[in-house]
């Protein structure tokens, strides 16, 4: 009998290094691209473990999960019922006949990269002519088959002023988003070493507006907005094992994405005592 408790909210599982893109944040920068080295049985010992500790949700991360879809759709297709699976992706090629076939794998939900209301200046932070293209059509087939579907956006200077956000969330509603999620640019991978984090003035218009869009009366018909920052800066980080923990392509426990201190392998097992160090 498994735990019917949740002891991890979510759980990050990347699943690869490989990627298409080349993201101007990218917090995998560091081994993106090298040789992926686990399979199928790897991963199932990882997620065993996780199952074992009372885990309900894994997102499938990489690199980009949608380049490893074999092994993204045998992995849905051992969880056990209980555990909800999303991935993090730029929406990559997500044609029709994949989304239809990660659904019947058992995906519930797609979490897909956006990083600009405009197409040139996405495809400008992705390094990729095409990637506003397939965000755009990831999201549309994901609804087809009834994912929820949401949009995940660095935030920028740029993008702090009501108007941007606005027009921001205009388009994520628009494209049929359930909710958006707010990121912050973090001094990891490829930002390594750079000052990007947002200023004072940018971050307090940014709260003002995920106030006033998630808490007042006006913009129910807007997509909800999660943002981990505005709670990070009151109650602490939700990472290291309180509510979530991100396992990289090599096995090795990280408390987030953006934190890489890696707490042992968990091909070796032992995740319990190895969360119980790092939540320390």
């Amino acid at each position: 009998h498994h735990q019917a408790v949740a002891r991890y909210e979510t759980v990050y599982l990347a699943i690869t290094k490989k990627c298409p893109l080349q993201c101007e944040h990218c917090s995998a920068w560091d081994t993106l691209n090298q040789k992926d080295e686990l399979g199928v049985k790897e991963y199932e010992k990882i997620i065993g473990q996780l199952q074992d500790q009372g885990v309900f949700q894994i997102n499938f991360t990489g690199g980009e999960p949608l380049v490893k879809f074999d092994l993204l759709e045998q992995l849905l297709g051992g969880l056990p019922s209980e555990i909800k699976a999303w991935i993090n992706t730029s929406g990559y090629r997500l044609t029709p006949e994949k989304a239809q076939r990660l659904k019947e794998a058992g995906l519930i939900g797609v979490a897909i990269s956006l990083d600009h209301y405009q197409e040139d200046k996405h495809n400008a932070f992705r390094n990729n002519k095409d990637a506003y293209f397939w965000a755009m059509e990831a999201a549309r087939n994901s609804l087809d088959v009834g994912f929820v579907v949401a949009f995940t956006v660095c935030l920028s200077e740029e993008l702090s002023t009501e108007e941007s956000l606005m027009k921001y969330m205009t388009l994520a509603r628009n494209n049929g988003a359930h909710f958006v999620q707010f990121l912050e640019p973090r001094e990891v991978g490829h930002y390594e070493g750079k000052n990007v984090r947002l200023s004072n003035e940018a971050i307090s218009q940014i709260e003002a507006f995920f106030v006033k869009m998630n808490f007042g009366k006006d913009h129910t018909d807007y997509p909800h907005i999660s943002y981990h920052g505005y709670y990070q800066r009151r109650i602490g980080c939700y990472g290291a094992g309180k509510k979530a923990l991100y396992i990289d392509a090599d096995g090795q426990l990280n408390p987030c994405p953006f934190c890489h201190t890696s707490y042992g392998n968990l091909l070796e097992g032992g995740l319990e005592q190895k969360v119980r160090e790092m939540s320390k």
